[in-house]
């Protein structure tokens, strides 16, 4: 595997110059040398000349500015996270309510139907209920005005006059 040897050079007008010599290259002049005898002459190897620019100063004014605009993006682009956090927040609150009035409307439908069925089994007579029977109906329909009533109360207090 052939390997490109380097040297870095200045030229008379201050410019750096990289001087790469490859070596597979040489290796073949000197090959095509010696079959053309020694009155040839040495081919010289063959170089690559790479020149480099000179670095130009750095204007303080638009560096700044370009500074000050990845800062302002970067706040920009704070401020939008913080907004679509928000967003997320906020359906996910509207979500959660939404879950809690279906799970009271199921409470109220559950209350219903446990009503509904109890004063149907005390209707028939084989059925033999006792005072158990009476005083769970008494109980639910005490919870169930006690939830109403704080349900409105809660509704009361959250309006803004």
């Amino acid at each position: 595997m052939a390997v490109k040897v380097s040297e870095i050079t200045e030229n008379e007008e201050g410019q750096t110059l990289d001087t790469a010599v490859d070596p597979a290259a040489d290796e073949a002049a000197k090959a095509a040398a010696a079959k053309r005898g020694p009155k040839a002459g040495r081919r010289p190897p063959i170089i690559t000349k790479v020149q480099q620019k000179p670095v130009e100063p750095v204007d303080t004014a638009k560096a700044v500015a370009f500074a000050m605009s990845i800062a302002e993006e970067m706040k920009r682009n704070a401020r939008e996270a913080a907004k679509k956090k928000e967003r997320e927040e906020a359906e996910k609150d509207r979500k959660r309510r939404e879950y809690e009035q279906c799970q009271l409307n199921m409470t109220v439908a559950s209350m219903a139907l446990a009503e509904a069925t109890a004063k149907a089994v005390q209707r028939i007579p084989e059925a033999h209920c006792n005072g158990d029977m009476d005083g769970a109906l008494h109980y639910a329909e005490k919870i169930k005005n006690e939830q109403r009533d704080f349900l409105r109360k809660q509704a009361i207090d959250s309006l803004d006059f």
